[in-house]
C-alpha cells in the first residue's frame, strides 16, 4: 500500500478508536472507503485519458517542431571586455546623485 505494514495498521486503528470512540469509527470507516474508492477512479480516469491521448496522437503531430521563441526587441550586448570599468562607468541616462540630480533639497 503506502509501505505501512499489519503492525502500523493495528496503532493507527487502536488509536483511532481511542480517539473517535467506537460510536463513530463505521461512520468514518465508510467516509475513509469513499474517499479512496473516488480517489482511485479519478487516478484510473486521468491515466486513461493520458493513453487515450497518447494514441490517438498521430505520428506528423509527433514530428512537427515546437515553435521557435521571438526575437528579442532590443539588442543583446556582446562581452564586456572590462568588466570592472564597466560596472562602474555610469550608462548614458542613468542619473548621478554626486552631480547633485536626485539629491533632495531642503
Amino acid at each position: 500500500m503506502f509501505g505501512i505494514g499489519l503492525g502500523e495498521i493495528a496503532v493507527i486503528f487502536v488509536v483511532a478508536l481511542l480517539v473517535f470512540g467506537p460510536e463513530r469509527m463505521p461512520g468514518i470507516a465508510r467516509a475513509v472507503g469513499r474517499a479512496v474508492g473516488e480517489l482511485r477512479r479519478a487516478l484510473t480516469d486521468a491515466q486513461t485519458d493520458i493513453i487515450n491521448q497518447v494514441k490517438t496522437e498521430t505520428p506528423q503531430q509527433a514530428k512537427t517542431e515546437p515553435p521557435k521563441p521571438p526575437a528579442p526587441s532590443a539588442p543583446v550586448p556582446g562581452p564586456i571586455s572590462d568588466p570592472i570599468k564597466a560596472f562602474f562607468t555610469p550608462q548614458e541616462g542613468a542619473a548621478s546623485i554626486s552631480q547633485g540630480e536626485g539629491a533632495e533639497k531642503k
